[in-house]
C-alpha cells in the first residue's frame, strides 16, 4: 500500500513546533504566517529577547554583508532590535523594533544606496547615512579649535583619526555623548594616548560644563557666543597651568 506523501504545511508545521534550533533556512522555508506567529513572542520578555531573534538576525547578517558588504559606500552592517515594552510614541523605537539589519552608510541625509534591498531573509534593512552627523560633529571640533583652544588643523586630524570607528557609527555608543565630550580631553592632552586618558577626568568635565552651559551654545548652531565660552575656558587653563 502507498505510504501518504506529507505535505509541504505539514513539513512547515512540524518544523514550527519543532525543538530543534531554528536557523535561517528553516526560518525561511516557514509560511508567512507561521514566521508571523513565532515573531509574537519576540518582545514578550522585558529582560531579554527570545533566543531565536538574535540568531536569526546576525545569521541573515552575516549573509547580507557576504553578498554587499564590499559596497564602497557601507561603513558597517549592525543588527538592530528593541525588546520589551516599547515606547509607542517614540517613533524610533516603533521603527527599529522589528528585528533590523542596519547598514551604516557614507552618504548624506535622504541619499540611499539603491542597490541594496529593503528586505533580506524576511528581515528589513534600514540605511542609516553617517556623513551629516561626521560632518557636524567635525565641525564642532573645528569651531572649538579655532575659536576657544587655539589648536592647530594637525591636532584636529589627530581627534578625527582617533575618533573614526565612532564617527562612522562602527562604535555604536560613541553619539550617545557629545562632540565636546570627545573634544575637552584631546585639547588639554600631550599627545593621543593620554587623550584617551583624561576622558574621565575633572578638567575635561569642567571645560565641558563651560562650554555646553552657556545658553547659546548648540552643537550646530551658528549664533554660538565663542567669545564668552572663550573667556570661561580661558579662565579654567589659567587656573588649571599644568593642562595641555
Amino acid at each position: 500500500m502507498a505510504q501518504p506523501q506529507e505535505d509541504a504545511n505539514s513539513n512547515n508545521s512540524s518544523t514550527l513546533n519543532s525543538d530543534a534550533i531554528m536557523n535561517i533556512d528553516k526560518w525561511c522555508k516557514l509560511s508567512a504566517d507561521e514566521r508571523n506567529e513565532l515573531r509574537r513572542g519576540w518582545n514578550k520578555s522585558k529582560e531579554a529577547p527570545a533566543p531565536d531573534v538574535y540568531r536569526l538576525l546576525e545569521e541573515a547578517r552575516d549573509l547580507f554583508f557576504a553578498e554587499y558588504g564590499t559596497h564602497s559606500e557601507i561603513y558597517d552592517i549592525q543588527t538592530w532590535h528593541w525588546y520589551g515594552k516599547a515606547d509607542y510614541r517614540s517613533r524610533s523605537i516603533r521603527h527599529y523594533n522589528e528585528p533590523t539589519i542596519a547598514v551604516l552608510t557614507s552618504l548624506h541625509n535622504a541619499q540611499r544606496i539603491e542597490s541594496l534591498p529593503d528586505r533580506f531573509m524576511t528581515f528589513a534593512v534600514t540605511q542609516e547615512p553617517m556623513a551629516d552627523q561626521i560632518e557636524g560633529t567635525i565641525q564642532v571640533w573645528r569651531d572649538l579649535a579655532n575659536q576657544v583652544f587655539d589648536m592647530s588643523k594637525e591636532r584636529v586630524n589627530e581627534l578625527i583619526e582617533l575618533c573614526w570607528e565612532g564617527l562612522c557609527g562602527r562604535d555604536i555608543w560613541f553619539y550617545h555623548e557629545s562632540a565636546v565630550y570627545y573634544f575637552t580631553p584631546h585639547a588639554i592632552s600631550k599627545s593621543v594616548e593620554q587623550s584617551l586618558e583624561l576622558r574621565e577626568c575633572e578638567l575635561a568635565f569642567k571645560l565641558q560644563n563651560a562650554i555646553e552651559g552657556n545658553e547659546s551654545y548648540s552643537d550646530y548652531s551658528k549664533k554660538t557666543d565663542w567669545k564668552t565660552i572663550r573667556e570661561h575656558v580661558q579662565r579654567i587653563l589659567r587656573e588649571n597651568p599644568s593642562a595641555g
